[in-house]
């Protein structure tokens, strides 16, 4: 620990032109002033640390110099160098015309600190103070003629000032031409010759906590690279073009709370850092004005706080004067929402009668690059789609757009499932406002306005029908489930009294909805099932088999918008492209039972009832994360007939068709949710009704008496008689697309006797749409299993 009464570290360098007075010290000081004068004259009072040049006499100095006007213009350079974790305190109080400062460099003297300094001084007192000041007038004794030498405090590090009373304190102060508070530092090494200092200063960093103000003047410098986890509330002030604040603000963490109105030379925002614009006292909320250019090339300006999401008087304004930069990243058909541009944060209220309010950025100046704009939690009221497109009133306001255009764009969430686009006003070239775009009345329009949506519609529109998919895909067919069960009694011995089974499952499936949504699903899982009664009439020769099943699905998604929106940076406007939108995850258990009857000559009846339920999980393109779960139960009634083409009796070979038809009942419930955007999400529970007919052509091969092998082909026509295509309710509005109902399929699949008591079955489908008025579709199933009996 250092302590004094008057200046507790003090490099005072009164040697001629090109001397210097150095004092280095290490890590870890505590550095104390603990008396309470201040007094900035020929000896000094009130530093904690000092580093200067005072204006005592020197040797070869005397009285006849001061007679012939030469006075005592020392030009040595003083230098105070301290290591990381220092804690630096000053207590006096000013009295007269001179302040306290914690730390204090003037006339050629330089301060350096390291890393994780904590800074504290009394009231309306200075932590950091670097003067500029001019020796006394005239020549000194060996003919030097007065010059103003600039103070230098260089911060190498983190830096805490602790203590501040209020924001309007100044905090650090850089006055006069050259002197400079800057984050940077000097190398040094000192050794049996002495200092070897590096004089150019080197840029640093820093995490930096501080309440107060900022203050250049009379040409000072001050120089900031606030690092990650940087907390700044205060104010900065330049007192003419001479003086230069640069202030670069970096890292998500980082934030400036503009306490009141300022003017700097140059603010940087970069990596997520934040500017937050907002200023409420006594609960009433200030308009800010910002003097001076501001380059937010990746991080936030936020109007918004905490403030009260329905108050109109709560809304604010911020007033740059000077010109604005924003980022220079595009957006892509990738990533429609690039995260490496600059981002304006407002609340807009906006009714369904027109009236709107909003926060406001008001630049005074040019504005280049490219800034989002947007709304955390969407825009704050009723507004609706209508006949006509509506504007909200100006968001951003630009004075002058010599330089670039269209600098500002954004899209605001709606409480439905549409989003406003940010657009120059078509009344006032220099207003950015919000534009709801008319309502999609489905007619031919040459040159249709973009109509966003949000990211999330496409997968809660069309999940339900993805979820319908699933559960006939719980069904399919008997032979897709168990394969040819009659043909392999054909061959037996004699008659089993039990049979397991057990299949893979996989399907492929693409639809294209009618108007603009769209999906991608892949989908795989197990089956398992237990014949848990078989029993045969020796009479009628009929078998039934009756038994439980067990499965788990995963059906992975992608979802499209083909008529999504992005802003095109090299047109700089709006376009309409097809895009993914998100995707989606549905995981599904389910417990069903069957009971199949056979008659001797190979007809069939199949009756199967089966329960899931599924865990569905939505993430869209801008990481919005919802869930819900859906119930369903399915009901399938199936029969078939097969008919001898062909029969070999020496080889026992022989071919079948077989007509067959097949109805499916499903019903499904999904659980209401809302979304982390706030919006009320309501997907209509579903009735479906799926009739099959088809035909299958086979052909039975092996000795007889053993266990033939079976190859078949098959052609069906599916079509729903119940649409499922109910709509979804998103918040206030209600979205619906068509999906096909009737489809084509053709299939192929093959039986292996392994043994005479197990089998081996593989089916294999495609499918596609018969009818493109409702959209497309197109699939891949397949599927294979192993039977055993014994």
């Amino acid at each position: 620990m250092i302590e004094a009464e008057g200046i507790a570290v003090r490099a005072n360098n009164n040697l001629g032109k090109g001397s210097q007075s150095v004092i280095v010290l290490g890590d870890g000081y505590t550095i104390r002033q603990t008396g309470k004068r201040a007094d900035n004259s020929s000896e000094g009072d009130g530093y904690a640390v000092y580093a200067g040049n005072r204006d005592d006499d020197i040797g070869g100095f005397g009285f006849w110099d001061q007679l012939a006007g030469k006075r005592n213009n020392n030009k040595g350079d003083s230098y105070v160098f301290i290591g990381k974790d220092a804690t630096i305190s000053s207590v006096a109080e000013s009295k007269g015309r001179y302040r306290s400062a914690a730390v204090y460099a003037n006339k050629g003297g330089l301060i350096q600190l390291g890393d994780n300094v904590t800074v504290s001084a009394p009231s309306n007192e200075y932590y950091l103070f670097a003067s500029a000041e001019k020796q006394n007038l005239g020549t000194n004794n060996v003919g030097d003629t007065a010059e103003v030498r600039p103070g230098t405090i260089l911060l190498n590090g983190d830096v805490t000032f602790s203590n501040v009373a209020d924001v309007s304190s100044v905090v650090m102060q850089s006055k006069g031409e050259k002197s400079l508070i800057k984050s940077g530092y000097m190398n040094y090494a000192i050794d049996n010759n002495g200092l070897d200092l590096k004089k150019d200063i080197k840029e640093s960093g820093g995490k930096f906590t501080l309440d107060g103000t900022l203050l250049a003047t009379e040409g000072g410098t001050i120089a900031l690279n606030m690092l990650d986890g940087s907390y700044f509330n205060g104010m900065t002030q330049i007192d003419d073009k001479q003086s230069i604040i640069n202030l670069a603000v970096d890292g998500a963490v980082s934030r400036w709370r503009l306490a009141g109105d300022s003017s700097l030379t140059q603010l940087s925002l970069t990596n997520g850092s934040t500017l937050l614009a907002y200023h409420e006292e006594n609960d009433v909320v200030t308009p800010l004005t910002l003097t001076g250019n501001v380059k937010n090339s990746n991080g936030v300006i936020d109007l918004t706080d905490n403030k009260s999401l329905i108050d109109k008087e709560k809304l604010t304004s911020l007033t740059i004067n000077g010109d604005y930069l924003g980022g220079s990243n595009p957006s892509s058909t990738t990533q429609p929402y690039p995260g490496d541009n600059g981002i304006l944060r407002v609340n807009t209220i906006w009714n369904d009668d027109d009236s709107s309010y909003t926060d406001k950025l008001n630049i005074n100046g040019t504005a280049t690059g490219f800034t989002r704009v947007e709304i955390k939690n969407g825009i704050i009221g009723d507004v609706k789609q209508g006949k006509t497109d509506k504007n909200s009133v100006a968001v951003v306001t630009v004075s002058d757009h010599s330089a670039d255009d269209n600098a500002f764009y954004g899209f605001a969430d709606t409480a439905g499932a549409g989003q406003a686009l940010l657009v120059k006003s078509n009344d006032n070239n220099n207003n950015y406002v919000w534009r709801l775009a008319k309502k999609d009345d489905s007619k031919p329009d040459p040159d249709p306005d973009p109509d966003p949506k949000k990211p999330e519609v496409p997968a809660f529109n069309l999940m339900p029908r993805a979820n319908m998919e699933l559960g006939y895909n719980l069904i399919r067919s008997l032979h897709e489930r168990v394969g040819e069960q009659q043909t392999a009694r054909w061959g037996a011995s004699e008659q089993a009294d039990n049979q397991m089974w057990g299949k893979l499952i996989g399907n492929l499936e693409s639809v294209d909805a009618k108007n603009r949504y769209g999906y991608q699903s892949k989908l795989w899982g197990a089956q398992f099932g237990y014949d848990i009664s078989i029993t045969e009439d020796e009479e009628s020769k009929t078998r039934r088999h009756s038994g439980v099943m067990v499965s788990y699905l995963k059906d992975n998604l992608n979802f499209y918008d083909r008529k999504s929106v992005r802003f095109n940076k090299a047109a700089k406007k709006y376009d309409v492209y097809e895009a993914r939108s998100g995707k989606g995850q549905t995981d599904t258990v389910a417990v069903g039972a069957y009971t199949t009857t056979y008659s001797e000559d190979g007809a069939y009846t199949d009756f199967v009832a089966n329960f899931d339920y599924s865990r569905n999980k939505y993430t869209s393109g801008r990481e919005s994360e919802s869930s819900n779960n859906s119930y369903g139960i399915v009901l399938s009634a199936e029969a078939g007939k097969p008919y001898t083409l062909t029969e070999n009796e020496q080889t026992g070979s022989r071919w079948l068709i077989e007509p067959q038809a097949q109805l499916i009942y499903q019903y499904r419930a999904f659980s209401s949710f809302t979304t982390d955007h706030n919006i009320k999400v309501d997907q209509d529970n579903r009735h479906g009704l799926r009739g099959r007919a088809g035909v299958r052509l086979a052909r039975n091969s092996g000795a007889p008496g053993s266990a033939p092998g079976t190859v078949y082909f098959t052609a069906n026509v599916i079509q729903d008689f119940v649409n499922s295509d109910k709509g979804t309710r998103i918040g206030t509005d209600y979205i619906k697309d068509k999906t096909p109902g009737t489809t084509g399929e053709l299939g192929a699949g093959i039986q292996l006797p392994l043994g005479e008591q197990a089998n081996m079955y593989v089916d294999t489908r495609y499918s596609h749409s018969l009818d493109n008025s409702r959209g497309d579709s197109e699939g891949i199933s397949g599927n294979i299993g192993f039977r055993y009996q014994f």
